[in-house]
């Protein structure tokens, strides 16, 4: 009986050894698995930081095809758990903001960033069952940045976003929206200026044509950000005729300063015209280039007689907005911030 009853002690020491080990062994992977928990939240912390830093840079990237921007602010955004993020981290996102395409080829196009990483991180006991003393927790994040799905411009005029006095100092990637000057003239040739040209898409403009887009607004075809436009600044005296008409005549619309400078009004919302921005060349503005962005023109005065002196005056407004994808507003042809979609 004694005999049973000193086998019966030792077992329960035994088994009590045994809970323990398995208790301790329980608790040191739980200081595993949580220490990887707050690994990958400080790593997801740091891909969504750096993800909506670059994907800010994105209007300079479209326009220059040069992502330097947007590589210098995704690394810049590295904190001391996520030190070392580089640009091989990074790929350029296109299509939808609800099914992203990374990586997206046309850099023209690309709408967000998505930024992938993989941490190694040191584990303090499940060493002890692999032998790997670190575990690689990855962990990827998508923003979006995006642009505007398709604006109809009022008139078949475009305005030259060079700096001035070449342009209107056009910068999508200002601070709160693009800026660019606020009062303008858009002059055409043989202006000294030479700031405006008339434009159409996927044709060359005449008279003809480029009258009916001033007196059919509705005509005009949806464009988008790097669309290839066709341009013509020389004189088209009907056209700008059709302009004058359109805005200066006493017995409808009659566009001023007082308007534009004005409260909003119907009056000035009639007389304000959505018209495409363009990088232009040096001399005259003809062929094919790419629209830039958008800008809010209120119509101040138009001059078409004589032809040399060519002009339309007015206000314009640069972070104009415009429906997009969700999470900002749109500012011309990008939001005001990116949002992270995935």
């Amino acid at each position: 009986m004694k005999h049973l009853k000193s086998q019966h002690g030792v077992a329960i020491i035994y088994v009590t050894l045994f809970l323990m080990v398995l208790g301790l062994l329980f608790f040191a992977l739980g200081i595993d698995v949580g220490w990887l928990a707050y690994v990958r939240s400080q790593g997801q912390t740091a891909v969504d930081a750096a993800a909506l830093a670059g994907a800010a840079g994105i209007p300079n990237y479209n326009r220059t095809d040069d992502n330097t921007v947007v590589d210098s602010l995704i690394t810049a955004s590295n904190n001391s758990v996520a030190a070392g993020l580089k640009i091989d981290d990074r790929q350029f996102c296109g299509g939808s903001s609800s099914s992203p395409e990374c990586p997206w080829s046309n850099s023209k196009t690309a709408a967000g960033v998505k930024v992938t990483r993989t941490f190694q991180a040191p584990v303090f006991f499940g060493r002890l069952l692999d032998g790997k003393s670190n575990a690689d927790i990855t962990v990827s994040s998508t923003a979006w940045l995006g642009g505007v799905q398709g604006l109809r411009p009022d008139l078949d005029v475009a305005i030259c976003g060079n700096p001035p006095p070449a342009g209107v100092g056009y910068n999508p990637s200002a601070p709160g929206g693009p800026t660019c000057s606020t009062s303008v003239s858009v002059d055409f040739s043989p202006s000294t200026t030479n700031n405006g040209a008339w434009w159409a898409f996927g044709t060359n403009l005449n008279a003809s044509n480029c009258r009916g887009f001033v007196n059919n607004p509705d005509t005009i075809p949806f464009v988008q950000s790097q669309d290839s436009i066709n341009l013509n600044n020389g004189q088209i005296t009907s056209c700008m005729k059709a302009i004058e008409d359109r805005f200066k005549n006493p017995d409808s619309l009659f566009c001023t300063p007082a308007i534009c400078n004005g409260p909003d009004s119907p009056t000035k919302r009639a007389c304000t015209v959505i018209i495409p921005i363009i990088t232009c060349p040096g001399g005259p503005i003809t062929g094919s280039l790419d629209v830039q962005g958008f800008a809010a023109m209120c119509i101040t005065d138009v001059v078409s007689n004589p032809a040399s002196d060519a002009s339309i005056n007015g206000n314009l407004i640069c972070n104009v907005t415009a429906d997009g994808v969700p999470g900002a507003p749109f500012f011309g042809i990008y939001p005001d911030h990116a949002a992270l979609v995935r």
